[in-house]
């Protein structure tokens, strides 16, 4: 089997900059995998959700949701991965799943595992030191939150089960489901301490003062002067 997750995680590239690690990529191993047939594992993001403008999105394709102009070069790359091993599985008879994991955090016991370019991680990671988190007030809907090892394992048994052919969906969402405007109570529950709530630019002053880079702080800017929607990640359990 193949399974195949190379990608550059960032939400600060452009979609243009990011092609040819994202989608390049998942062409060159559907050549290994058509002589024979070989089921393919792919790893996508449920982020996918956000291009849809559905309330909710099952585990299903997307393809017909064209990321508009703006959208993230990110989820735009796993969008166009998705379609391009939709064709393939459909044109050479590939087994393929798609695994779209939700918002995805560090282990349990490990705070400080964060991707330098991981947007999220890198705001709780913040928001826990200065013990505080910005309010993103044109944000609705929730993160529905799941830790890596949780994730690693899904895929794991998922790649383990006899190969059905076709094509199929698979979200990996968590039991916990934060409101974008309730981040505080997360965060207090992994410090075990009161945590504030304060406008955007202060947290960002704040965050600077312990390191925070220039790049994310505008990138936090940016986006949360922005409407967004984060719709529900329905799992199959779930239909």
């Amino acid at each position: 089997m193949i399974v195949h997750n190379g990608a550059t995680v960032s939400f600060l590239q452009p979609y243009a900059s990011l092609r040819a690690a994202n989608v390049t990529s998942t062409r060159e191993p559907i050549c290994v995998a058509t002589p024979r047939r070989i089921p393919f594992h792919y790893v996508s993001t449920a982020g996918v959700a956000e291009l849809t403008n559905l309330s909710s999105l099952r585990e299903k394709s997307v393809a017909e949701h064209i990321p508009p102009t703006g959208a993230s070069g990110y989820t735009t790359s796993k969008w166009a991965s998705e379609v391009v091993l939709e064709n393939a599985s459909a044109s050479y008879k590939i087994p393929v799943t798609v695994h779209r994991p939700s918002t995805v955090v560090e282990a349990a016991g490990k705070p400080d595992d964060v991707l330098p370019h991981d947007a999220l991680g890198t705001l709780l990671r913040f928001s826990r030191e200065v013990r505080a988190v910005p309010l993103p007030k044109k944000w609705t809907g929730c993160f529905d939150i799941v830790p890596v090892d949780q994730v690693a394992q899904h895929i794991v048994e998922e790649a383990l089960l006899p190969s059905t052919g076709g094509i199929r969906y698979k979200h990996i969402a968590g039991s916990k489901k934060v409101s974008a405007q309730d981040l505080n109570k997360f965060v207090a529950t992994q410090i075990q301490d009161p945590v504030e709530v304060m406008p955007m630019e202060d947290w960002i002053d704040c965050a600077k003062a312990h390191g925070l880079r220039e790049d994310l702080s505008g990138w936090f800017l940016a986006v949360a002067s922005k409407p967004r929607f984060l719709p529900s990640i329905l799992m199959g359990s779930d239909l």
